[in-house]
Protein backbone atom coordinates (compact mmCIF):
# COMPACT_ATOMS: atom_id res chain seq x y z
CA UNK A 1 0.00 0.00 0.00
CA UNK A 2 2.74 2.15 0.61
CA UNK A 3 4.76 1.20 -2.16
CA UNK A 4 1.50 2.21 -4.46
CA UNK A 5 0.78 5.43 -2.42
CA UNK A 6 4.46 6.74 -3.28
CA UNK A 7 3.98 5.67 -7.32
CA UNK A 8 0.59 7.55 -7.40
CA UNK A 9 2.36 10.43 -5.44
CA UNK A 10 5.57 10.20 -7.87
CA UNK A 11 3.00 9.89 -10.78
CA UNK A 12 1.00 13.03 -10.15
CA UNK A 13 4.26 14.73 -9.70
CA UNK A 14 5.18 13.76 -13.43
CA UNK A 15 1.77 14.32 -14.42
CA UNK A 16 1.86 18.25 -12.85
CA UNK A 17 5.48 18.96 -13.71
CA UNK A 18 4.10 17.91 -17.65
CA UNK A 19 1.23 19.74 -17.41
CA UNK A 20 3.01 22.55 -16.70
CA UNK A 21 5.86 22.59 -19.03
CA UNK A 22 2.79 22.37 -21.65
CA UNK A 23 1.44 25.07 -19.89
CA UNK A 24 4.24 27.82 -20.31
CA UNK A 25 5.02 25.93 -23.79
CA UNK A 26 1.42 27.02 -25.20
CA UNK A 27 1.58 30.41 -23.42
CA UNK A 28 4.88 31.01 -25.29
CA UNK A 29 3.39 29.39 -29.10
CA UNK A 30 0.20 31.57 -28.03
CA UNK A 31 2.40 34.84 -27.35
CA UNK A 32 4.93 34.33 -30.71
CA UNK A 33 1.59 33.52 -32.78
CA UNK A 34 -0.27 36.53 -31.16
CA UNK A 35 3.03 38.95 -32.30
CA UNK A 36 3.14 37.24 -35.42
CA UNK A 37 -0.21 37.68 -36.08
CA UNK A 38 0.19 41.98 -34.74
CA UNK A 39 3.15 42.31 -36.99
CA UNK A 40 1.08 40.97 -40.44
CA UNK A 41 -1.66 42.43 -39.59
CA UNK A 42 0.51 46.07 -39.06
CA UNK A 43 2.15 45.23 -42.28
CA UNK A 44 -1.08 44.85 -44.19
CA UNK A 45 -2.91 47.61 -42.63
CA UNK A 46 0.46 49.62 -43.82
CA UNK A 47 -0.02 48.23 -47.44
CA UNK A 48 -3.58 48.58 -47.48
CA UNK A 49 -3.29 52.33 -46.33
CA UNK A 50 -0.57 53.37 -49.07
CA UNK A 51 -2.77 51.24 -51.60
CA UNK A 52 -5.80 53.24 -50.72
CA UNK A 53 -4.06 56.44 -50.63
CA UNK A 54 -2.87 55.93 -54.27
CA UNK A 55 -6.13 54.62 -55.11
CA UNK A 56 -7.60 57.84 -53.60
CA UNK A 57 -4.97 59.96 -55.52
CA UNK A 58 -5.28 58.17 -59.08
CA UNK A 59 -9.28 58.66 -58.48
CA UNK A 60 -8.96 62.18 -57.82
CA UNK A 61 -6.51 62.98 -60.23
CA UNK A 62 -8.40 61.35 -62.73
CA UNK A 63 -12.34 62.71 -60.96
CA UNK A 64 -13.54 59.36 -62.23
CA UNK A 65 -16.46 58.18 -60.53
CA UNK A 66 -16.39 54.76 -61.98
CA UNK A 67 -13.63 53.83 -59.60
CA UNK A 68 -15.75 54.58 -56.07
CA UNK A 69 -17.80 51.86 -56.34
CA UNK A 70 -14.55 49.65 -56.36
CA UNK A 71 -12.91 51.46 -53.57
CA UNK A 72 -15.86 51.16 -51.69
CA UNK A 73 -15.95 47.50 -52.64
CA UNK A 74 -12.27 46.80 -51.67
CA UNK A 75 -12.95 48.58 -47.87
CA UNK A 76 -15.57 45.84 -47.48
CA UNK A 77 -14.12 43.39 -48.48
CA UNK A 78 -10.93 44.10 -45.94
CA UNK A 79 -13.03 45.18 -43.14
CA UNK A 80 -14.77 41.97 -43.15
CA UNK A 81 -11.37 40.16 -43.68
CA UNK A 82 -9.88 42.14 -40.78
CA UNK A 83 -13.18 41.28 -38.63
CA UNK A 84 -12.71 37.24 -39.66
CA UNK A 85 -9.48 37.55 -38.51
CA UNK A 86 -9.71 39.38 -35.10
CA UNK A 87 -12.76 36.31 -34.67
CA UNK A 88 -10.11 33.86 -35.39
CA UNK A 89 -7.48 35.31 -33.10
CA UNK A 90 -10.16 35.87 -30.57
CA UNK A 91 -11.84 32.35 -30.25
CA UNK A 92 -8.38 30.66 -30.52
CA UNK A 93 -7.32 32.81 -27.50
CA UNK A 94 -10.36 31.74 -25.93
CA UNK A 95 -10.15 28.63 -26.77
CA UNK A 96 -6.90 28.73 -25.12
CA UNK A 97 -7.57 30.08 -22.05
CA UNK A 98 -11.12 27.60 -21.81
CA UNK A 99 -8.14 24.94 -21.78
CA UNK A 100 -5.45 26.56 -19.73
CA UNK A 101 -8.48 27.24 -16.78
CA UNK A 102 -10.23 24.13 -16.92
CA UNK A 103 -6.36 22.13 -16.57
CA UNK A 104 -5.59 24.99 -13.80
CA UNK A 105 -9.07 23.54 -11.91
CA UNK A 106 -8.25 19.84 -12.83
CA UNK A 107 -4.30 19.94 -11.13
CA UNK A 108 -6.49 22.09 -8.10
CA UNK A 109 -8.84 19.74 -7.30
CA UNK A 110 -5.93 16.66 -7.90
CA UNK A 111 -3.93 18.86 -5.70
CA UNK A 112 -6.61 18.95 -3.15
CA UNK A 113 -7.63 15.17 -3.38
CA UNK A 114 -4.05 14.12 -2.87
CA UNK A 115 -3.55 16.21 0.29
CA UNK A 116 -6.75 15.17 1.69
CA UNK A 117 -5.21 11.58 0.80
CA UNK A 118 -2.08 12.26 2.57
CA UNK A 119 -4.13 13.43 5.79
CA UNK A 120 -5.94 10.62 6.03
CA UNK A 121 -3.10 8.48 5.90
CA UNK A 122 -1.44 10.42 8.07
CA UNK A 123 -4.16 9.87 10.64
CA UNK A 124 -4.62 6.66 10.49
CA UNK A 125 -0.61 5.90 10.40
CA UNK A 126 0.11 8.37 13.79
CA UNK A 127 -3.23 6.09 15.41
CA UNK A 128 -1.81 2.91 14.23
CA UNK A 129 1.22 4.17 15.42
CA UNK A 130 0.46 5.34 18.68
CA UNK A 131 -1.62 2.10 19.28
CA UNK A 132 1.64 -0.11 18.78
CA UNK A 133 3.68 2.28 20.92
CA UNK A 134 1.07 1.97 23.74
CA UNK A 135 1.14 -1.74 23.60
CA UNK A 136 4.39 -2.09 23.48
CA UNK A 137 5.21 0.23 26.04
CA UNK A 138 2.90 -1.86 28.42
CA UNK A 139 4.63 -4.49 27.73
CA UNK A 140 7.97 -3.19 28.25
CA UNK A 141 6.82 -1.67 31.54
CA UNK A 142 5.50 -5.58 32.86
CA UNK A 143 8.84 -6.98 32.01
CA UNK A 144 10.97 -4.08 33.18
CA UNK A 145 9.02 -4.58 36.68
CA UNK A 146 9.62 -8.42 36.64
CA UNK A 147 12.79 -7.75 36.50
CA UNK A 148 13.86 -4.96 38.32
CA UNK A 149 11.92 -6.65 41.11
CA UNK A 150 14.14 -10.01 40.29
CA UNK A 151 17.79 -7.93 40.36
CA UNK A 152 17.06 -5.38 42.20
CA UNK A 153 19.26 -5.78 45.26
CA UNK A 154 22.77 -6.98 43.49
CA UNK A 155 22.31 -3.99 40.80
CA UNK A 156 21.88 -1.13 43.80
CA UNK A 157 24.86 -2.23 44.96
CA UNK A 158 26.89 -2.32 41.59
CA UNK A 159 25.03 0.85 40.86
CA UNK A 160 26.26 2.96 43.61
CA UNK A 161 29.73 1.53 43.28
CA UNK A 162 30.38 2.40 39.57
CA UNK A 163 28.40 5.86 40.36
CA UNK A 164 30.51 6.94 42.70
CA UNK A 165 33.75 5.99 40.67
CA UNK A 166 32.40 7.60 37.95
CA UNK A 167 31.39 10.65 39.83
CA UNK A 168 35.34 10.51 41.06
CA UNK A 169 36.50 10.31 37.79
CA UNK A 170 34.09 13.12 36.42
CA UNK A 171 35.10 15.27 39.46
CA UNK A 172 38.96 14.87 38.43
CA UNK A 173 38.45 15.56 34.93
CA UNK A 174 36.67 18.63 35.57
CA UNK A 175 38.86 19.78 38.30
CA UNK A 176 41.78 19.55 35.87
CA UNK A 177 40.04 20.84 32.89
CA UNK A 178 39.80 23.91 35.42
CA UNK A 179 43.05 23.85 36.30
CA UNK A 180 44.20 23.68 33.02
CA UNK A 181 41.67 26.96 31.97
CA UNK A 182 43.34 29.14 34.88
CA UNK A 183 46.79 28.22 34.23
CA UNK A 184 45.93 28.97 30.29
CA UNK A 185 44.26 32.29 31.23
CA UNK A 186 47.13 32.67 33.41
CA UNK A 187 49.59 32.50 30.98
CA UNK A 188 47.66 34.72 28.78
CA UNK A 189 47.34 37.57 30.89
CA UNK A 190 50.75 37.07 31.69
CA UNK A 191 51.95 36.98 28.28
CA UNK A 192 49.83 40.15 27.78
CA UNK A 193 51.29 41.88 30.78
CA UNK A 194 54.58 41.29 29.30
CA UNK A 195 54.30 42.17 26.05
CA UNK A 196 52.24 45.63 27.28
CA UNK A 197 55.44 46.36 29.59
CA UNK A 198 57.90 45.62 26.69
CA UNK A 199 56.08 47.52 24.38
CA UNK A 200 55.48 50.20 27.14
CA UNK A 201 59.32 50.45 27.53
CA UNK A 202 60.38 50.19 24.04
CA UNK A 203 58.28 53.36 23.09
CA UNK A 204 59.52 54.86 25.99
CA UNK A 205 62.83 54.14 24.90
CA UNK A 206 62.39 55.50 21.39
CA UNK A 207 61.11 58.70 23.17
CA UNK A 208 64.23 59.14 24.97
CA UNK A 209 66.53 58.55 22.09
CA UNK A 210 64.96 60.45 20.23
CA UNK A 211 64.58 63.31 22.46
CA UNK A 212 68.45 62.66 23.27
CA UNK A 213 69.20 62.79 18.96
CA UNK A 214 67.63 66.52 19.72
CA UNK A 215 69.19 68.02 21.98
CA UNK A 216 72.35 66.59 20.79
CA UNK A 217 71.73 67.62 16.95
CA UNK A 218 70.42 71.08 18.41
CA UNK A 219 74.06 70.73 20.27
CA UNK A 220 75.82 70.42 17.69
CA UNK A 221 74.47 72.69 15.30
CA UNK A 222 74.64 75.81 18.32
CA UNK A 223 78.64 74.99 18.49
CA UNK A 224 78.86 75.01 14.79
CA UNK A 225 77.28 78.09 14.63
CA UNK A 226 79.59 79.67 17.15
CA UNK A 227 82.43 78.32 15.85
CA UNK A 228 81.60 80.21 12.45
CA UNK A 229 80.54 83.38 14.09
CA UNK A 230 83.60 83.20 15.37
CA UNK A 231 85.33 82.66 12.13
CA UNK A 232 83.23 85.46 10.80
CA UNK A 233 84.45 88.01 13.26
CA UNK A 234 88.27 87.49 13.48
CA UNK A 235 88.43 87.07 9.66
CA UNK A 236 86.62 90.51 10.48
CA UNK A 237 89.08 91.98 12.78
CA UNK A 238 91.87 90.70 10.71
CA UNK A 239 90.66 92.21 7.36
Amino acid sequence: AAATTVQKMYRGLLARRLVRRRQAAAARIGAVWLGHRAHVRKILDSRICVVQARIRGVLTRSRFKKHAPAAILLQRCWRWYRQRSRMRIRIAIATVLQKHARRHEVITRLEILNAKVTGCQRIWRGFRARRQIAEREENMLKLQAFWYKAVACCQVRDMHTHARRIQRFVRQLIARRRVSRRLAASARIHAFWVGHKVRQRHRMHLVAASLIQRCYHGHRCRAMMRRRREAALTIQRSW
